[in-house]
């Protein structure tokens, strides 16, 4: 375990953790994730890191920044075809990313239609849970979600990558109620 007041750069590559692969421009995913925070711990044989302090996430066009930004990852086995035994990697299971609000954004493969450049998908929540074989990320409190001009606020909102679908819910208690604004589709300018 390693637990020191310094910036920490580190390349997740090095501690066996693959690239976020969810929602991104295609070519983020092949992009090496790098962290800094003012603290880390890390434990290699849980495949749990711990970063702390002013965390900053970020893998090519992907910027996530939390108080504290916590990494799971398992071990799996693979056989390549035409290679002598098995290769024993690292894969990237979980984020959760929590504090006063973290922040989640990133450039999306579709373009906006009035401008030509990429969409942006924004999100902030108390806490960002991403789940990357799932490919999908989970706000809960004071969340709020961006996408291609569209919002939604609410104490949980769920949005997959995947699927391209967004679930919102209000608050457990009081009369907090969802919240969406949803921009009609642009049209495709004549050429």
């Amino acid at each position: 375990m390693y637990r020191k007041h310094l910036k920490f750069i580190l390349l997740a590559a090095s501690h066996g953790l693959f690239p976020v692969a969810v929602m991104a421009m295609t070519g983020d995913r092949e992009q090496p994730m790098h962290i800094e925070a003012d603290s880390v711990d890390i434990d290699d044989k849980k495949g749990v890191s711990v970063y702390r302090g002013n965390v900053r996430m970020t893998q090519g066009s992907i910027v996530l920044t939390a108080d504290t930004v916590t990494t799971y990852a398992s071990f799996v086995t693979e056989t390549k075809p035409g290679a002598e035994g098995k290769k024993r990697e690292r894969q990237l299971d979980k984020i959760i990313a929590e504090g006063k609000l973290a922040n989640y954004r990133q450039l999306l493969d579709s373009k906006d239609a009035a401008t030509g450049k990429n969409e942006e998908l924004r999100a902030r929540a108390e806490r960002i849970d991403y789940f990357a074989s799932e490919e999908r990320i989970v706000l809960q409190r004071s969340a709020y979600l961006w996408k291609e001009g569209s919002e939604f606020a609410g104490n949980v909102i769920e949005y997959s990558g995947r699927e391209e679908t967004v679930k919102a819910s209000k608050a457990q208690t009081g009369q907090e109620r969802v919240q969406a604004v949803i921009q009609p589709r642009r049209k495709e300018k004549a050429p």
